[in-house]
C-alpha cells in the first residue's frame, strides 16, 4: 500500500511539472516560432520536438541574436529562446513574449544574417546582383516596421525598426510598394518617404500570392466568419484599425479603413495569401473592399464574428464558479452539489464511485437530443480526491494533462476514428461513459481566466449506427493552471450536413456504412463553426469566461 502512494504521489508531481513547464512558454510563442521556421523553409512542418529558455530582456531589435544587426529599442522587449528539432537538426528562434517578433538565431536558416546556405549569405541566393550604394536622396522614416529578407510578408523578418528616421533607400519594386534599405525590404504601408525617389533602381519585383483557402485553413488561423455573416473589428477606440484594400493582397491599393468596433457584411471570399486569410467586405455605409481577418505570422485575429447574444445577458455567480452565457441559448443555470459516490471495486466497464462535483445545467437549452445524459451542463471535479473514488476517472486527468503539454498535435481539420483503431486512444473525456468515442474532430484548444483546455464535437456509441444530429455533442474538457480543478462542459449541438435520425439501410452493409461515415467526418472537421446549432464560438464563449476558485 505504501508503495502504491508514493507512485501516485511520483505521478502527481510529474503531471503537475510537466502542466509548469508547458505554461511557462505561452503556445503562441512556440507557435510564432514553427511558423516563422515555415517561412524560412516551406514544408518542414512541424518539429519532432521542441525546447526553450527564458523569459530574458533586450534592448536590441536583434533580441540579442549574435552577428544579427539591429537598432535601440525605446524600452527592453520581453523574448524567449527557442529550439525546434527536426530529426538531427535543431533551430533557434528568438520570439518576443507577445509573439509578434521574431528574429532567425541560427546560421543554418535561410534569412538569418549569419545563413551558411548555398549562397553564403544571409540573402537568398536568387537576389540580383545590383549595387546597395544610396544614389539619391530618396529616404524613409518609420515608428514600427518589419525589415523582411525579399519584398513579401511572407518573408522572413531580419529586424525590426521600432523608431527612424532619413534611413537611405536603395532600391525597390516597380510599383513602389516595397522599398530596400540595408538590412533588408520594408512594405511602402508602413513607412514614410521622402526625397528624390523616382530615380531609385528597381532592385526586386512585388509579390502577389493568394487564392483559394485550403482545406481546414492548414497554414494559416482557422476562420471565423463566413458569407452573408456580419463582421467587427477587434479592438477598443484608438487601436490600430484594418485597412480595406481592392484586391486580398497587402500590395493592392487601400480604398479606406474601418476603426475598431466598426461592423460589416461579408459578401465573397475568403482568399488566402501571405499567411492572412481575406473577406470581400461591405461597410454599413455602402463601401466594399477586401480586409484582414488574421495573420499567422503575427498570431492574430483583427475580426471577429458578430453573433446574437454573443455579450452575454446571463451570469452565474454561485460556490466559487463564475461563468456568463447568453439567454439566447438557455432561460436560466440550475446549481446542484453531488455527493461523492465510493466505488464498489466491482470490475465493469464504467466502475461506480467519483469524487464529489458541483454542476451547473442550462434550463431550455436552444438545442436538444439524445446523448448520454441529454443535458447542457457544466461539472467541476476535485482532482485530489480522484484517485480514492475511480481510478478511471483518475486516468482521465492524467490524460488530459498529457494531451494539454503539447497543443500542437492536433491539425484543425483533424479526424480521429478510436473507435475503428485499436492504436488510437479516445481523447479524455468525463463523465465516464459506457459506450466507445466514434469520432473525434473540430478539435481546439481553448482558455478560460484560471485555465486551459481542449474542445472537441463527437459521438458515442454501442454498435455501428450512422451519425445524425441525434447523439452529436460538444465537449469541453479541461485543468485549471494549479492543477486543483478538472473543468467539463457538455452542451447537444446539431449540424447543418447531419439527418435529425438515422435510419439504416435494408440489407445492412457494415463497409458501406464505414465508408459513408468517413466521408462525412471529412466533411464535419472542415464545416465553419457557424454552421452548428448553437454555434461553436458562442459556446466557446461560455468557456472563455468561467473561473473558478
Amino acid at each position: 500500500m505504501q508503495r502504491k502512494l508514493i507512485l501516485v504521489v511520483m505521478v502527481l508531481m510529474m503531471v503537475s511539472a510537466s502542466l509548469v513547464m508547458a505554461q511557462d512558454t505561452p503556445e503562441r510563442v512556440r507557435e510564432a516560432a514553427i511558423n516563422a521556421l515555415n517561412q524560412a523553409i516551406p514544408g518542414i512542418g512541424r518539429p519532432d520536438s521542441w525546447r526553450h529558455a527564458g523569459p530574458q530582456s533586450s534592448t536590441q531589435s536583434s533580441l540579442d541574436c549574435p552577428g544579427t544587426p539591429g537598432v535601440a529599442l525605446q524600452s527592453p522587449l520581453s523574448y524567449y529562446q527557442v529550439w525546434l528539432t527536426y530529426g538531427a537538426d535543431e533551430y533557434l528562434i528568438h520570439v518576443s513574449a507577445d509573439a509578434t517578433t521574431f528574429v532567425y538565431c541560427d546560421t543554418k536558416i535561410p534569412g538569418s544574417a549569419s545563413y551558411q546556405g548555398a549562397g553564403g549569405s544571409g540573402q537568398p541566393t536568387q537576389s540580383p546582383a545590383v549595387n546597395l550604394t544610396p544614389t539619391t536622396s530618396c529616404v524613409l522614416s518609420t515608428s514600427n516596421a518589419n525589415v523582411r529578407g525579399s519584398p513579401s510578408t511572407s518573408a522572413a523578418v531580419a529586424t525590426v525598426i521600432t523608431e527612424a528616421s532619413n534611413v537611405p533607400v536603395l532600391g525597390r519594386t516597380p510599383q513602389n510598394t516595397w522599398w530596400q534599405i540595408g538590412e533588408g525590404w520594408i512594405a511602402n504601408t508602413v513607412v514614410t518617404v521622402s526625397g528624390d525617389c523616382d530615380a531609385v533602381p528597381v532592385t526586386g519585383s512585388e509579390e502577389v500570392d493568394y487564392g483559394n483557402c485550403p482545406i481546414g485553413f492548414s497554414g494559416y488561423m482557422t476562420s471565423r466568419l463566413a458569407i452573408g455573416a456580419q463582421g467587427r473589428v477587434e479592438g477598443e477606440e484608438g487601436d490600430t484599425p484594418n485597412r480595406v484594400r481592392e484586391n486580398p493582397t497587402v500590395t493592392a491599393e487601400q480604398l479606406f479603413q474601418l476603426q475598431p468596433g466598426d461592423e460589416f457584411s461579408v459578401i465573397n471570399g475568403p482568399q488566402c495569401g501571405n499567411g492572412f486569410v481575406w473577406w470581400q467586405i461591405e461597410s454599413d455605409d455602402g463601401r466594399i473592399g477586401w480586409t484582414a481577418e488574421s495573420s499567422v505570422g503575427d498570431q492574430e485575429y483583427y475580426l471577429e464574428p458578430v453573433i446574437e447574444g454573443l455579450n452575454a445577458e446571463g451570469e452565474v455567480d454561485f460556490a466559487d464558479v463564475q461563468f456568463a452565457y447568453s439567454t439566447d441559448l438557455a432561460s436560466d443555470v440550475a446549481f446542484e452539489e453531488i455527493a461523492p459516490v465510493e466505488s464498489t471495486g466491482e470490475d465493469g466497464p464504467v466502475p461506480a464511485g467519483h469524487p464529489g462535483y458541483r454542476e451547473f445545467t442550462f434550463l431550455d437549452f436552444v438545442e436538444e437530443n439524445s446523448f448520454d445524459p441529454p443535458a447542457a451542463r457544466i461539472r467541476i471535479y476535485p482532482t485530489e480526491t480522484m484517485f480514492e473514488y475511480n481510478e478511471m476517472i483518475y486516468d482521465q486527468w492524467v490524460a488530459l494533462s498529457e494531451v494539454l503539454q503539447d497543443q500542437t498535435a492536433f491539425a484543425p481539420d483533424a479526424v480521429l476514428q478510436p473507435a475503428s483503431n485499436i492504436d488510437l486512444e479516445p481523447l479524455p473525456a468525463l463523465p465516464l461513459r459506457n459506450a466507445a468515442q466514434v469520432f473525434v474532430t473540430q478539435i481546439r484548444f481553448v482558455e478560460f481566466e484560471d485555465g486551459v483546455g481542449i474542445r472537441y464535437i463527437t459521438r458515442y456509441a454501442q454498435a455501428p449506427m450512422g451519425t445524425s444530429n441525434e447523439e452529436l455533442f460538444y465537449t469541453f474538457q479541461g485543468l485549471t493552471y494549479d492543477n486543483q480543478y478538472y473543468i467539463v462542459a457538455d452542451f447537444p449541438i446539431s449540424a447543418a450536413i447531419l439527418p435529425d435520425t438515422w435510419t439504416p439501410d435494408e440489407p445492412f452493409d457494415v463497409d458501406a456504412l464505414i465508408e459513408e461515415e468517413e466521408a462525412i467526418y471529412k466533411e464535419l472537421a472542415v464545416l465553419n463553426p457557424l454552421d452548428f446549432t448553437p454555434e461553436l464560438e458562442l459556446l466557446d464563449e461560455i468557456i472563455a469566461s468561467l473561473n473558478v476558485e
